[in-house]
């Protein structure tokens, strides 16, 4: 099963046996994976971090996106409102332009920039 490298005579010492040859090996074994394991936990520990932030970060992003289609639905509404009722973009149209129908007094307020006012 195993190599007969591992059949070392020692210095003066008595052969390995087989029970001890497979008792060191896994002992080997067992420690090459805990050794990989904590190089793959240190190592990584950046990794994991990154994967949380990201994870945070597309969070946001669904938030976002789901106020988005919320405008963008309120939009299309608009549109919709704007191509299909005249009296709505008659309304639209007046209040952008300031316009008014005969016999209507139109009152205006103009905004006054309080810094230069002080000045």
């Amino acid at each position: 099963m195993f190599p007969k490298l591992l059949e070392i005579k020692l210095a003066g010492r008595r052969k390995i046996t087989r029970a001890e040859q497979k008792k060191a090996a896994y002992y080997i074994i067992l420690v090459s994976i805990i050794i990989t394991i904590l190089l793959i936990i240190l190592i990584n520990r950046n990794r994991f971090i990154t994967i949380s932030e990201l994870d945070d970060t597309v969070s946001e992003l669904t938030v976002s996106i789901e106020s988005l289609e919320t405008e963008v639905d309120s939009l299309r509404t608009e549109i919709d409102r704007l191509t299909n009722d005249s009296l709505y973009m008659e309304h639209v149209i007046r209040g952008i332009l300031g316009w008014g129908r005969e016999g209507e007094n139109i009152i205006r307020f103009i905004r006054v920039d309080t810094t230069e006012a002080v000045n």
